[in-house]
C-alpha cells in the first residue's frame, strides 16, 4: 500500500543584501579630446562620391 508520512512544512527563507556602489565608476577612464581642423585629434573625412556601376548613380528614396 501507499504509506505517506507527512513532514512539517518549512517555509522558504528570503534574504536581501543591499550593495552601494559609486555612481560613475568608469567616468574617469575615458578621455575625449576635440581638436581643431588639421589637428591630430580630428578624424579625416573624405567625400564619398561613388557613382557606382549600375544606372546613372542617382538615387531617390
Amino acid at each position: 500500500m501507499n504509506n505517506n508520512t507527512k513532514r512539517e512544512y518549512i517555509a522558504p527563507e528570503l534574504n536581501c543584501v543591499l550593495i552601494e556602489i559609486e555612481q560613475g565608476i568608469a567616468a574617469g577612464s575615458a578621455t575625449l579630446r576635440i581638436g581643431a581642423a588639421g589637428s591630430e585629434d580630428t578624424p579625416q573625412i573624405d567625400d564619398w562620391n561613388n557613382g557606382g556601376t549600375w544606372g546613372s548613380g542617382d538615387s531617390d528614396l
